[in-house]
């Protein structure tokens, strides 16, 4: 056990809202967030102008198929040997992800409690990776190597149903699927509807307030680490307490209840003294699924630091026992401070209490050494100088004892590693400082984390605490939801924008690629909505031709828009007028584009019921006979296209031409004949 003598710390570059007492007297404002990797938001679906119709391509599906039953995506709530999940029963998440099965089950009750948890089994990998798009960041295996393998767990199934929707090539929503078709269609519409509004909401702000310590702004790390759609969670090993577990489950569901008790109307009109979390965390917290955090988060946690919750007091060699950061260590994670000998408020148990977070564990906890080692109380920099953390380990003879509370091998969102060192605050009880107010530590925070405190049984504070910034109060930013990101979709090249950065041309809205990881990656619309008809992620083949129908989709609309005839490729029936009004409105006069071409509705069904094109000469006969039927019906003459004979009273009628328009029968046998001997003779 390393033991640093006045120690170190981390250097601070942001000084705090609150003076400094006169005299070198201890101040409550404490380091919060520490860095954290920056990483794009990924999160609700963007705005945009549809085309015409939409692009992505549907089979014929059976009645009990899987294109027809899973009309959404699906998210399992199974997971790793070892690890905990919680209630298997899906529901809705939230009312602008109708389509999304996210489990759900919120707070354990009583004795069900024991039987909400459960271990997640490998299923939950699979399931992921069957998705295609879930940006889970609880994983442990680095991007490259792995994306192909990623990409090759999609199952069996899946394979075979993207195979079958190829062949078929049949465009979405141009023939009814079924009597939900358009119940699905309002849905669709009403989601879009919902993240557009989400959409603006969030761009109105982006709220940070720097405390007195390091913080998440201070680090970044690769985003592609986080970002890639195709990474999947290591399983491991990691024990999981079942114990434990509830507890943070029960801290997570405080929260994320919390916030979705509260309307953004609502919460942007309280005082900024009245909120305990910016308003882009209240966001977080009202969309993200408490399972998906529990997932990420309980296996970064070591064993020793989940018993230690465990116990029913807290003595002084519990926290100096807990897992050391090692030398080699420069993976994302939380760490603790628990520093001892000559303090100035002497504790119950003889240390103080300090959580901060960081992108690099060893790296953070060398700095915050050199700090501490170099200054005295008094000789602090500015920067430094309000720091409760920096004036206690700056003290002559006190000792510096780091451990290690938590570590990703795979970085997460920041305001996933900002949320979890929040919820070690409420654990060890480091923030509680109630008559300290600063921008980043509000009356409201230290009341809801004493209120989230209280519903646990873990020991009393035994200590005043060194953390005087409320991470979820400092807030993070997320380029994400403003900047132009590649589609998740591995096998999909295209670019998906923000609102405000739309591109000329035909626009269409992005999508988070799971609808319960708000700060996850997007995918454009057209393996967004293949997605929500097949529940897997189009590959490179089947988006060739969801391509080419798009850029046939494109064609079509900018003939409609010139005032240019629209003409089947197939039988050179010319689109009506009308055509363009009932194509917007969703009605069936108008053509159709698919398998790269356009077609009259006729010509499309045939193909769609028959597997091949509709032979037009049958149609030219049809057409010819009903015309010569009306002639009749009416009195005019119905006459040969060839030798112009009309046809006589009493005689055999004229005969129907596959070249169109009537024969005169004698004419008509004659050419038949002589076509049918040819073809003999050669």
């Amino acid at each position: 056990m390393n033991s640093f003598r006045r120690s170190t710390r981390t250097r601070t570059t942001i000084s705090s809202y609150v003076e400094v007492p006169e005299d070198g007297e201890d101040i409550f404002g404490d380091e919060v967030s520490s860095p954290v990797t920056e990483r794009p938001s990924k999160r609700r679906r963007l705005v945009v102008l549809d085309s015409d119709d939409d692009f992505d391509e549907v089979a014929f599906p059976s009645s009990t198929s899987p294109a027809t039953s899973a009309r959404g995506r699906e998210h399992a709530t199974a997971s790793v040997p070892n690890a905990v999940a919680f209630a298997t029963n899906r529901q809705p998440l939230h009312g602008a992800v109708a389509a999304s099965d996210i489990p759900g089950g919120e707070k354990p009750s009583g004795e069900d409690d024991e039987e909400s948890i459960v271990n997640i089994s490998a299923q939950h990998v699979a399931e992921i990776n069957a998705i295609g798009a879930s940006d889970i960041p609880g994983g442990e295996k680095p991007s490259g190597e792995d994306d192909e393998e990623s990409i090759a767990n999609i199952s069996a199934q899946h394979a075979a149903d993207i195979n079958a929707i190829g062949a078929s090539d049949i465009p979405e929503g141009e023939t009814p699927l079924g009597e939900d078709d358009e119940e699905f269609t309002v849905n669709i519409s009403a989601q879009h509807a919902a993240e557009i509004n989400a959409d603006e909401e969030v761009d109105e702000e982006d709220e940070f307030f720097p405390g007195p310590d390091p913080n998440i702004e201070d680090d970044t790390i690769n985003e592609p680490d986080i970002y890639g759609v195709s990474l999947k969670p290591e399983v491991t090993d990691a024990e999981v307490n079942p114990d434990f577990a509830r507890k943070l489950r029960i801290i997570l569901d405080a929260l994320c209840e919390w916030a979705k008790g509260i309307t953004y109307s609502d919460y942007t009109a309280l005082a900024e003294a009245d909120r305990p979390v910016t308003i882009s965390t209240w966001r977080v917290l009202r969309v993200v699924s408490m399972h998906f955090l529990l997932g990420i988060y309980i296996h970064a946690i070591p064993l020793r630091v989940q018993e230690l919750f465990l116990k029913k007091k807290w003595l002084l060699e519990d926290f100096l026992s807990l897992p050391e950061v090692e030398d080699s260590n420069a993976n994302q994670g939380l760490y603790g401070n628990f520093p001892t000998s000559h303090l100035k408020r002497a504790s119950k148990i003889g240390c103080e209490s300090y959580v901060g977070s960081t992108t690099e564990l060893k790296r953070r906890i060398i700095e915050h050494l050199a700090v501490s080692s170099r200054y005295t109380v008094d000789s602090l920099p500015k920067r430094h100088a309000r720091s409760l953390h920096y004036r206690t380990t700056c003290r002559d003879d006190v000792v510096c004892n780091f451990r290690m509370l938590a570590q990703f091998k795979r970085p997460i969102h920041k305001g996933y590693l900002i949320l979890l060192e929040g919820i070690f605050m409420v654990l060890l009880g480091s923030y509680n400082c109630p008559g300290y107010y600063a921008k980043y530590a509000t009356q409201s925070s230290y009341k809801l984390v004493k209120d989230i405190r209280a519903q646990l049984d873990i020991p009393a504070t035994p200590w005043r605490g060194l953390n005087a910034a409320w991470p979820l109060r400092q807030g993070f930013t997320s380029r994400g939801p403003r900047t132009p990101s590649q589609c998740c979709n591995a096998a999909c090249m295209m670019m998906t924008y923000p609102p405000h950065m739309m591109p000329d041309g035909p626009k269409h809205p992005r999508a988070l690629a799971n609808a319960w990881n708000p700060l996850g990656g997007y995918l454009c619309r057209r393996c967004e909505s293949y997605r929500e008809r097949h529940g897997v992620l189009p590959d490179s083949v089947t988006l060739a031709k969801l391509v080419s129908k798009y850029s046939t989709e494109i064609t079509k609309s900018q003939l409609r828009q010139t005032g240019q005839p629209v003409v089947c490729s197939n039988c050179g029936d010319v689109e009506g007028p009308d055509g363009a009004v009932n194509s917007a409105n969703g009605g069936g006069t108008r053509h159709i584009a698919s398998n790269g071409k356009i077609r009259c509705s006729a010509c499309d069904t045939y193909l769609r019921m028959f597997g091949k094109e509709r032979d037009i000469g049958v149609a030219r006969q049809k057409a010819a006979r009903d015309q010569a039927k009306a002639d009749r019906e009416a009195g005019r003459p119905v006459r040969c296209k060839h030798c112009a004979t009309a046809e006589r009273a009493g005689k055999r009628p004229h005969i129907s031409s596959k070249q169109g328009g009537m024969s005169f029968r004698a004419l008509g046998v004659a050419r038949k004949q002589f076509h049918g001997s040819s073809m003999k003779a050669g």
